[in-house]
């Protein structure tokens, strides 16, 4: 199974993961990739490189990742997720094949708590207010969406995650 975080910063998505994945799970962090990225070309921003080869590294990872395990473990992709767009993106960016069984998890965590939880974190783990509030006006994934825009994801699943 491959499960795809849908949540804005701050909304729990990798505790979540910490808390919900099993024993053996892959765990792809987008967070994790950028921070390797910028420790490897020695940058202090936040975006080492451009958007578009950040986001081929990444697809790369994770369809390097899924060829090598053949699908024999739970794979979970820690990343926003918030647009049908971004999710068209990586499904066909990567690409995933649409019999593949796929969870699509949301954290359905008010903006406010968003805002409070992500007010303890520092350096680049910490994400400007504004910007929260600007993905949280963007957020426009949901059950309905996802069978109108990707009917051909037969294996779609949607978690409604409970905090």
């Amino acid at each position: 199974m491959i499960y795809i975080m849908s949540g804005i910063p701050g909304s729990g998505k990798s505790t979540y993961i910490e808390e919900h994945a099993a024993d053996g799970s892959i765990v792809l962090s987008r967070d994790n990739y950028r921070t390797f990225i910028r420790q490897m070309l020695g940058s202090d921003k936040y975006f080492p490189i451009s958007e578009s080869g950040e986001r081929e590294g990444w697809y790369t990872l994770i369809s390097s990742t899924i060829r090598a395990t053949h699908y024999l473990t739970d794979i979970w992709i820690d990343q926003t997720t918030i647009t049908v767009q971004a999710l068209k993106h990586l499904l066909y960016g990567v690409p995933i094949s649409n019999d593949t069984p796929i969870s699509i998890v949301h954290m359905n965590t008010p903006v406010a708590e968003c805002i409070a939880r992500n007010a303890q974190r520092t350096g680049f783990d910490k994400v400007p207010n504004g910007v929260i509030l600007r993905m949280n006006r963007q957020y426009n994934l949901s059950y309905a969406v996802l069978r109108e825009k990707l009917p051909e994801y037969r294996s779609l699943v949607w978690l409604e995650a409970l905090e």
